[in-house]
């Protein structure tokens, strides 16, 4: 089974690619414990957060804090190729779990920090320093763990984002 998992700083546009890989898919709603998300059974996909609403916020960011337990347990038990991006489930102790049970493949989205003030000021949030410094820093523990293994993108556009929103959907269905 294959798994992707889709880490970055906020504003660098995981939830952009992934509201694109969504409007792709053929779901039905998942629901598992706290674990939210969508199922495609045609490619026997999970992505899991929530993509089906309008708000900026979107994806992983609507999932319960307490999610990470009834993920794991997702992951080990439902013979499905699994897609997620976002804080709440990208981190070190569940990349290194789903290494060893699926083929992993690890993104990383990179953005300038003009770009990524302007995403936030576009989108009016309010996320502090100190939280934006503590995701980069889970992001450099991350990639030092999986430092070949790691894929760097930059998305300087909606166009960006399609092709690799096209790649991903492509090696799922290799």
């Amino acid at each position: 089974m294959k798994c992707l998992a889709i880490g970055g700083l906020p504003a660098s546009g995981k939830t952009t690619l992934m509201q694109l890989i969504y409007e792709r898919l053929n779901t039905t709603a998942l629901k598992f414990g706290l674990l939210r998300g969508h199922y495609d059974k045609n490619k026997n996909l999970a992505l899991l957060g929530l993509y089906n609403n309008t708000d900026i916020f979107k994806g992983t960011d609507k999932l319960s804090m307490a999610v990470n337990p009834h993920f794991l347990i997702y992951a080990e038990k439902n013979n499905r190729n699994l897609l997620f991006e976002g804080d709440r489930l990208f981190t070190l102790k569940n990349l290194t779990h789903l290494n060893a049970i699926y083929k992993l493949r690890i993104i990383i989205l990179n953005q300038t920090d003009i770009e990524l003030k302007r995403r936030h000021n576009e989108r009016n949030d309010k996320q502090s320093d100190k939280f934006i410094k503590g995701r980069a820093t889970k992001i450099a523990n991350i990639k030092k763990a999986f430092n070949n293994s790691i894929e760097n993108h930059t998305l300087n556009s909606i166009e960006d984002s399609k092709v690799l929103a096209n790649n991903i959907i492509l090696w799922y269905e290799k």
